[in-house]
């Protein structure tokens, strides 16, 4: 899994994929378009459908895919959230892809999300936050990814050495 809080504007997320027992680099915040970023955690498949899904403007008035589905009995289901922000208002996902606006001051999901959300709640930032539950979440890794709605950019976070 991973680790993505949102708070203030700023949305962070770890830059560690594990496949198996391989930890990989990924990104994992992406602006789909203009006014429009995401950062998905869960089945990679299904992230990249709902990316798809979403970079649409018209998104809201689309039919909601259902890409988690079992195609039949001995299928496991697939997971899927994500935080997103569109014109500045943040939101949530989970599996259904209907969108649910965020009105707490702080966010968080993936595997470290329950430390995350601590960590938030004791005044850290979102790129602490993740910071911190890479240190007890083994599939959430120190090299952190943020955007902040005031730059409308991408950037790196790294914590003091």
């Amino acid at each position: 899994m991973t680790t993505i809080c949102y708070s203030k504007g700023i949305l962070a997320a770890d830059t560690q994929l594990t496949l198996t027992n391989i930890k990989i680099f990924a990104s994992k915040i992406f602006i789909l378009r203009p006014n429009f970023v995401i950062s998905c955690a869960g089945d990679v498949d299904i992230e990249y459908k709902a990316m798809e899904f979403f970079r649409n403007p018209k998104w809201r008035q689309e039919e909601i895919p259902d890409y988690t589905k079992k195609e039949n009995e001995s299928d496991e289901k697939k997971e899927f959230r994500c935080i997103g922000i569109e014109n500045g208002q943040p939101f949530f996902c989970h599996d259904s892809l209907v969108p649910v606006p965020i009105e707490h001051p702080f966010f968080a999901i993936g595997s470290g999300s329950d430390i995350a959300m601590g960590a938030m709640h004791l005044g850290l930032t979102p790129q602490q936050a993740v910071i911190l539950a890479s240190e007890l979440d083994i599939n959430t890794n120190d090299v952190v990814d943020y955007y902040d709605i005031q730059d409308k950019q991408i950037k790196r976070y790294l914590p003091a050495l």
